[in-house]
């Protein structure tokens, strides 16, 4: 984490937008609650964010993305395991304002253990793998499918 933050900023990321809200130290809801969409992300981050916040996100499809357009602009990013959350969160109806505003709140007193980061040739290994993985799954898929005889009466080749 970053030295002595001075506020603590959950994101609750969705495919088209994201909710984000701030507390202090105190757990005091000092930004937010915002909803952005996820195109406007790097003019939000010159607007709102400095060095001194901390930001914590659950991991997601789109936390890479997430994670490294905001690290250069704050004190620090932590990526946390959804289900670790919602062991420690308590929050019984989920909204996108909620979630933000408990993963703030549990980040400003150091309730969340975030999740490793690999490095940007780890993450292309990993889609790599991911790709061929796809590419098999799909021919052995097409090969083991049933072949349909032709029609009777109808013959396809002359």
């Amino acid at each position: 984490m970053g030295e002595n933050p001075k506020r603590f900023i959950g994101l609750d990321i969705h495919k088209e937008y994201f909710v984000a809200v701030g507390v202090n130290a105190q757990r005091e809801v000092i930004l937010g609650p915002q909803k952005v969409s996820n195109y406007r992300l790097d003019n939000w981050i010159l607007q709102y964010l400095t060095r001194e916040d901390a930001m914590v996100l659950e991991m997601t499809t789109n936390a890479y993305q997430f994670y490294d357009t905001m690290l250069p602009h704050v004190g620090s990013v932590l990526v946390v395991h959804p289900a670790h959350v919602a062991l420690v969160s308590n929050v019984p109806v989920k909204t996108d304002k909620k979630a933000a505003l408990a993963l703030a709140q549990l980040h400003a007193v150091g309730m969340l253990t975030g999740v490793w980061i690999p490095p940007h040739p780890v993450r292309d290994l990993r889609a790599l793998i991911a790709q061929r993985e796809k590419m098999v799954r799909l021919s052995t898929a097409r090969s083991s499918a049933p072949q349909t005889p032709d029609p009777p009466g109808k013959t396809l080749c002359p």
